[in-house]
C-alpha cells in the first residue's frame, strides 16, 4: 500500500467506526438513515424544486397568473423593470423548508456533510438548466476577507467547487473579489441591497476572463442585487457572457 492508500483505507476505517457507534442521523429531522448525504431521503424529497413557470432572466418562480409574456418570455416584476446584464440566473430549489434549513446549516454551522446532499441536488437538475459545453469558468461570489476569516470558509465556493469537479469546468477562485466589507444582506430591503453591493467587488486580473463565458455560483438568490453587480464587474472585465447559479431562489416582498 502506498501512503495515499494507506491514509485511504485508515480515513475509511475510522468513519465505519464513527457510523458504528455513533449512527449517522439526518441533520434535519434527526431520523437515523443509511446514506452518507447528511440527509435522509423523506428529508431530501421534500425540497421544493422550481419548475416551470419561472422568470426566463432571474428564475424566480411564478404562478401561472404572474406570467408576463414577452415575445412569449415569461418575466417577473423585477426583471421587467430593471435591466440585468447576465444571460440568466437559474436556481434548483426554492428558499424555504429543508433546502433553506440545509444552507443554514452549511452557511452559519458548517455542517460541511450536507454538500454531499448538494452535490446530488447538481447531478440532478444543473444540465437541465445551464449550457455546460458553453461555460469556460466557474467564479463564486466572494467573501470579504473578514468575513471569510469569521466563517472559515466560502459557502459559494464549495458549492462552486462542486460544479467544477463534476463537469471539469475550471474553477476561478480569486479573480472575483470583495473588496469592500459590507454590512449582511439578509438584514435589509430591496433598495438597501443594492446600495449596499455597489463598488463592493473587483476583478483581480482579467486575463483569464476576457472573452470568456463565466458561470457565477452564490448560495440563494433574493433580490439580484449581489449577482448583478458581480455580473457587471466581470463583464466590465471583459467577460464575454455571465451566467449565474443558485442553490435557492427566494423571493422578497416587492
Amino acid at each position: 500500500m502506498t501512503g495515499i492508500s494507506i491514509l485511504k483505507f485508515t480515513g475509511y476505517l475510522l468513519e465505519g467506526i464513527l457510523d458504528f457507534i455513533y449512527p449517522p442521523r439526518c441533520l434535519v429531522c434527526k431520523k437515523l438513515i443509511e446514506n452518507n448525504l447528511g440527509l435522509c431521503e423523506d428529508c431530501f424529497k421534500e425540497i421544493k424544486i422550481i419548475e416551470n413557470p419561472y422568470c426566463q432572466k432571474c428564475g424566480m418562480p411564478l404562478e401561472p397568473a404572474e406570467v408576463f409574456r414577452t415575445a412569449e418570455t415569461p418575466l417577473c416584476v423585477d426583471c421587467r423593470g430593471h435591466r440585468r446584464i447576465f444571460v440568466f440566473a437559474r436556481a434548483i430549489g426554492r428558499y424555504e423548508g429543508v433546502l433553506r434549513e440545509c444552507i443554514h446549516l452549511l452557511k452559519y454551522k458548517g455542517k460541511k456533510v450536507i454538500l454531499r446532499a448538494v452535490d446530488r441536488l447538481i447531478e440532478n437538475y444543473f444540465e437541465g438548466l445551464f449550457p455546460v459545453e458553453k461555460i469556460s469558468f466557474v467564479v463564486p461570489v466572494p467573501l470579504h476577507k473578514k468575513r471569510l476569516r469569521e466563517r472559515g470558509f466560502n459557502q459559494a465556493e464549495l458549492i462552486a467547487k462542486l460544479i467544477s469537479s463534476r463537469y471539469g469546468i475550471s474553477l476561478l477562485s480569486d479573480v472575483l473579489q470583495k473588496v469592500v466589507y459590507t454590512s449582511a444582506q439578509v438584514t435589509l430591503n430591496r433598495e438597501e441591497r443594492i446600495k449596499n453591493v455597489k463598488d463592493a467587488f473587483a476583478v483581480a486580473n482579467n486575463n483569464w476572463i476576457y472573452k470568456s463565458t463565466v458561470l457565477l455560483v452564490d448560495d440563494v438568490y433574493t433580490t439580484g442585487a449581489t449577482i448583478v453587480e458581480c455580473a457587471r464587474v466581470l463583464k466590465n472585465a471583459g467577460a464575454r457572457e455571465v451566467y449565474a447559479f443558485t442553490l435557492a431562489h427566494d423571493v422578497l416582498p416587492h
